[in-house]
């Protein structure tokens, strides 16, 4: 059996583990060996996944004196976080705020990780800071989706909606996602609106010419970021042409530039309540690469011949240019379907 087996990590062995790398010693001959399964021993840890959290500093009492380092314990919103020591000059001005954290470090013979003031949300309670204590995610959702909460006033679940403002800050926050707007180095690399499909585009052998089919789009009522789009063709032998294609955004994001490495930093586009963070800037993503209506676009598209019973014959790829015949809301197409 030559497939790789999971290591399997001695009772302890984490526990064990140096937290600097600089005292990894070669521990192999006090593994314990484990019968038919390979085994192993933490010896130490290369790099800890720090990041940022949101909470509010423990209560206590003004040290004496004014402007000397003062030691607090920062307390996470999320429970599972264990305290985190601090070190200030401002503690007056922190305690009842809501403030990140990041962690530095973590001795082995400290109960808590020590890290450093990063900056202020807010005051504690304030609805545009946070959600109200005795509401965290879970819970918001739940009331949302419980058929038994259903007769909620319409206040307090107005109120409940406020308060999921704060907390989308704080999901930002602790996941760090960046919601910063796009700099004027990433903008310049999208091209001048308005921008159209230019006769280079369709001389392009590795593009095929697809705008004469029927080509259209299903999405959300009001989307504006329309990124794919699809056709299908009955041909004259009883089979069917089907086609999928995706904007080529490929085309405007080029490897290494400013536009490239935001887009990789970002990793995706974030949905939250009432809000959008995009991975692309809206330009590009809301116009140049949105499969519009009667407007000519890039795209990506596959194309299957199929049976009616959806068997697949062949299939090709092909970079092309379309033009989209309508963009339909599912209501839409459903009452297309229906007619």
């Amino acid at each position: 059996d030559e497939e790789e087996e999971d290591v399997h990590l001695v009772p302890n062995s984490a526990d064990d583990a140096p937290r600097n790398r600089d005292t990894i010693q070669d521990s192999a001959s006090t593994v314990n060996s484990v019968p038919c399964r390979p085994s192993g021993r933490v010896v130490g840890i290369i790099k800890r996944n720090w990041q940022s959290y949101c909470g509010s500093l423990e209560p206590m009492p003004m040290p004496a004196g004014n402007g000397g380092i003062a030691h607090a314990l920062f307390v996470s919103k999320d429970r599972r976080i264990p305290k985190i020591r601090i070190q200030t000059r401002q503690l007056g001005n922190l305690l009842d705020k809501r403030i990140i954290v990041a962690v530095d470090s973590w001795d082995c013979l400290s109960r808590y990780p020590s890290g450093h003031y990063v900056r202020t949300i807010g005051e504690i309670g304030d609805r545009d800071t946070e959600t109200e204590a005795s509401l965290d995610s879970a819970a918001f959702y739940n009331i949302l989706s419980s058929a038994k909460y259903i007769s909620l006033k319409i206040k307090h679940f107005m109120d409940s909606l406020i308060c999921l403002d704060g907390f989308r800050k704080v999901v930002l926050i602790e996941n760090d996602i960046n919601s910063r707007p796009f700099s004027s180095q990433v903008l310049a690399c999208l091209p001048p609106l308005p921008w159209s499909v230019s006769t280079e585009d369709l001389m392009n052998p590795n593009r095929q010419d697809l705008r004469q089919l029927r080509v259209f789009s299903v999405d959300p009522p009001g989307c504006r970021d329309i990124d794919d789009a699809l056709h299908c063709t009955a041909l004259p032998d009883g089979n069917f042409e089907v086609g999928v294609h995706i904007a080529d955004v490929t085309n405007f994001v080029h490897s290494g530039t400013p536009l490239d490495d935001e887009a990789s930093q970002r990793g995706t586009s974030v949905y939250l309540v009432e809000r959008r963070i995009d991975m692309l800037p809206k330009p590009l993503t809301e116009d140049i690469c949105s499969l519009r209506s009667d407007v000519e676009r890039l795209a990506f598209s596959v194309i299957w011949v199929m049976t009616p019973e959806a068997e697949i014959i062949s299939t090709r790829y092909t970079k092309s240019v379309i033009k989209s015949s309508a963009a339909m809301s599912y209501v839409e197409a459903q009452a297309r379907m229906d007619d």
